[in-house]
């Protein structure tokens, strides 16, 4: 039994980008062995195919890595952006060399130019960054949660991180770095005006075409409390309470209803849901929230449910934009499946394929940039091709 739906997040263009596609971020780069490699963890001498390549590449790739840790970033957008203008200009956030001038200083070094002048590896630990007896002691306790039987262990942790005292503490230390960054102190009103009016234009819009596709209205639970037996999933949202116990919030609409349709055995069900899904966040801010819309059908001929719920879209997006200005582009996996078969591509070498292919994505078709990866991505393919 398995449902076919659309689902459909309700959010400004730059909160699109939280969950950036693999192909906006990557470009191609060839290391000694001739494989692609990540664009913007790959060393110049990587990607100018200097004969000769030693370990400070790698100084370079943790270089980006150090940077990641140190600096933040709200969206998937502002990423690719400061990064971008990491690699092509060296250039770093003025603000964030004001406030760490020393890890810019180290920054500028692993990720020089020329290898020679990037640190070694021991030399790096040597680094005052990072503190190597606290993290340490770190580990010493950590390693105790894990392999003592005493479960007092893990609640004495637990009060000490939600203590009155580190949490003051934890605040003053925000507030400070908010004044020292001339940001605003974050708003309790997350959308303006016009941007909650439009939000809920369309979802209203939404939530009147799903009624006339005969669908129920369902809300899921938007969290729920993990238990040992539970399998994490890695890219969920967690939070620990100040009992110890951990919650994950809703990471998409339509598990939870699938599960609500095992459990209570339904063979046919339309339902729709309209709300507010999270994402992890990069760093020390809050989770990202969402609103997502899901139209779900359960039962029946799956070309006329799938061709139902083409239709609903159709009909959302018809409301707001003139038809002749819509595609809709299908991704399935048994169409995916039915182009490798047709083309003749081994299974085994499938995944290899598509992953070269999403390389191109992020490119103009017409760039000079694609007509040069595309070289040596061809190159790539007809080795996968002939092996």
């Amino acid at each position: 039994m398995s449902p076919s739906s659309i689902s459909a997040k309700f959010l400004k263009l730059e909160q699109l980008d939280q969950d950036v596609d693999p192909a906006e971020t990557t470009g191609v780069s060839v290391d000694g062995t001739g494989q692609i490699g990540t664009y913007f963890y790959t060393a110049p001498e990587i990607e100018q195919r200097w004969p000769k390549i030693n370990e400070k590449a790698d100084m370079y790739s943790l270089g980006i890595v150090f940077f990641e840790l140190w600096h933040p970033f709200s969206t998937g957008m502002e990423r690719h952006i400061v990064l971008s203008d990491l690699k092509k200009k060296g250039e770093l956030p003025s603000d964030w060399v004001a406030e760490f001038p020393e890890q810019a200083a180290l920054l500028r070094r692993m990720m020089s130019s020329s290898p020679s002048d990037r640190p070694s590896a021991n030399e790096l630990l040597q680094h005052a960054f990072p503190p190597r007896m606290e993290s340490e002691l770190l580990d010493n306790i950590l390693r105790t949660m894990h392999n003592s039987e005493d479960t007092s262990i893990y609640d004495k942790v637990v009060n000490a991180i939600f203590s009155e005292e580190i949490l003051s503490t934890k605040i003053q230390d925000n507030d400070t770095e908010t004044l020292k960054l001339g940001r605003n102190v974050t708003s309790s009103i997350q959308h303006t005006d016009l941007d909650t009016e439009i939000r809920d234009l369309v979802s209203e819009v939404s939530a009147a075409v799903f009624r006339l596709h005969c669908a129920k209205h369902l809300e899921t639970i938007p969290m729920r409390l993990l238990g040992d037996s539970v399998q994490f999933n890695r890219n969920n949202v967690k939070l620990l309470t100040n009992g110890g116990d951990m919650l994950e919030l809703c990471h998409e609409l339509r598990l939870p209803f699938i599960n609500w349709v095992v459990l209570n055995q339904k063979s046919t069900f339309k339902r729709f849901e309209i709300g507010y899904v999270y994402r992890r966040s990069i760093g020390h801010s809050p989770p990202n929230r969402y609103l997502q819309g899901d139209f779900d059908v359960i039962g029946g001929d799956s070309a006329i449910t799938e061709a139902e719920v083409i239709k609903a879209t159709m009909d959302i997006i018809t409301r707001f934009f003139h038809p002749e200005s819509c595609d809709i582009h299908l991704n399935h996996g048994d169409l995916l499946e039915a182009i490798w078969s047709w083309i003749g591509i081994k299974a085994d070498h499938r995944q290899k394929v598509a992953e070269l292919l999403s390389l191109l994505g992020s490119l103009r078709p017409q760039s000079t940039e694609r007509k040069t990866k595309w070289v040596v991505i061809r190159r790539q393919l007809r080795q996968v091709r002939f092996n």
